[in-house]
Parts: structure tokens; C-alpha cells; sequence
């Protein structure tokens, strides 16, 4: 159950964000993308990357990669030995990214 209230969590959060000017950012082609609908009413759509995720044989961990349309790309990672969860974000701009306006 964890790593899907960790994802409606995320889905939810980002749900109203956007990164640049984009609408749908895809990384590789859209065939390796399956778009999901969520079944809850307040979770906006998504796609999961649906090819192998490359990882070391002795890890026991599942990977799924979601990307919301407004480009937001998440890797979420489940680990049945543990009952702790985390979040973590990277935003690779700093203050000279900002619109002229707000600076």
C-alpha cells in the first residue's frame, strides 16, 4: 500500500506545478510510455515508463518511472524490507533561471 499512497501523494502535489513553458515533456519515444488514468477523481493523469529499468541483480527493490503532463518526471522506488518512506527533489536551476520579473 505504501508506494501507492506515496504516489498519490506526489501526484497530488505536483499536480498544479509546472516546469518551464512545457505541456508534455517526453525524454525517450512515446511508445515507451503507457498513460494511466488514476481512478480517484482528484488525481490527474500520468504516463509510466513501461520498458526495464537497469539495476543490480542483487537488488530486490521495485522501480517505476511516472512523468506528469507538465513534464515532471518521478522515480519511485518500493523496498518491502522497510516501513519507513522519503521524497526527495532536484531542481537543477538556480536564481538566474528566474524570470526577469522576479529578479
Amino acid at each position: 500500500m505504501l508506494p501507492y499512497l506515496l504516489s498519490a501523494r506526489l501526484l497530488a502535489f505536483a499536480r498544479s506545478k509546472t516546469i518551464g513553458h512545457c505541456s508534455r515533456m517526453a525524454t525517450l519515444s512515446d511508445n515507451h510510455w503507457t498513460r494511466v488514468q488514476p481512478a480517484l477523481n482528484n488525481l490527474p493523469p500520468f504516463s509510466i515508463y513501461n520498458q526495464p529499468i537497469k539495476k543490480p541483480d542483487n537488488d530486490d527493490r521495485q522501480y517505476r518511472i511516472i512523468q506528469l503532463d507538465n513534464g515532471l518526471q518521478a522515480t519511485l522506488i518500493h523496498d518491502a524490507n522497510t516501513d519507513k518512506a522519503a521524497a526527495s527533489l532536484d531542481v537543477a536551476v538556480g536564481h538566474l533561471s528566474d524570470p526577469v520579473r522576479c529578479r
